[in-house]
């Protein structure tokens, strides 16, 4: 998402606020370039937290940023910490009992999910964002899930998506999707009137 987007400028001012007790979590976080981008634009790392299913693409952020303060993450089963502070976990949001899960467990008040939704069917996607909110930091009604590039949803059914999941978690969010521009490569699955986007969902309830 541009550093441009009030929803990232929103992130990053509650990060980087003296006292503040937000935490990011990057869903899918691949190589970390997101956290570092953000660690480099003045966020606290202890602020930051990234979670991959692949342990060999968070290995790879260290190897390519030259950051590591730690065994390879496919050693190390607690997280992975890089040497500016921020951790990557290896955790699989479908798997109940991931051991992973429990070191986020009521940990982030923000998320980061870009380009994620995309590579699950309906009720796969229903099934994580019921977990991820099942993890997020308890009293924290504004926390928020803020990201880039989604596909394959529009505003009528992510925000459907979003009613399905406060009804069985209890809490009520309002979606945001703004259009930017159509794909420009063609994917496999993909319509070919698809469009990027940006998008936020916040906690409301």
């Amino acid at each position: 998402m541009p550093s441009t987007d009030p929803r990232h400028k929103l992130a990053v001012s509650r990060l980087k606020a003296v006292f503040s007790r937000d935490l990011l979590l990057d869903l899918g976080c691949g190589m970390g370039q997101t956290l570092r981008q953000l660690a480099h634009d003045g966020v606290p790392p202890t602020r930051l937290l990234g979670t991959d299913i692949h342990p060999a693409m968070i290995d790879l952020g260290f190897d390519l940023f030259r950051d590591s303060a730690g065994p390879p993450a496919s050693m190390f089963a607690a997280g992975r910490h890089a040497a500016m502070g921020s951790r990557f976990v290896v955790a699989d949001f479908l798997n109940d009992c991931d051991p992973g899960l429990r070191l986020l467990l009521h940990r982030p008040t923000l998320v980061h999910a870009s380009n994620f939704w995309h590579m699950f069917a309906w009720p796969q996607q229903i099934e994580i964002a019921v977990r991820l909110v099942s993890l997020l930091k308890p009293g924290t009604q504004n926390a928020m899930t803020d990201n880039a590039r989604a596909f394959l949803h529009n505003p009528a059914t992510f925000q459907l998506m979003w009613d399905i999941v406060g009804e069985r978690t209890l809490t009520k969010w309002r979606v945001e999707m703004d259009f930017v521009s159509k794909t420009t490569s063609t994917i496999p699955g993909f319509a070919h009137d698809s469009y990027v986007v940006h998008y936020g969902v916040f906690q409301i309830k």
